[in-house]
């Protein structure tokens, strides 16, 4: 985060929508090696 200002509730959404998204990616990619095992 490099504003100081604090973030509006879109902003704060849109930043945990990209949160969540990237962490579902990282459990599929996950789960995708250990199927490959």
């Amino acid at each position: 985060m490099s504003t100081a200002r604090p973030l509006n509730d879109d902003e704060v959404f849109n930043e945990m929508k990209k949160m969540v998204a990237f962490i579902k990616q990282e459990a599929l990619e996950k789960a995708r090696e250990i199927k490959v095992k």
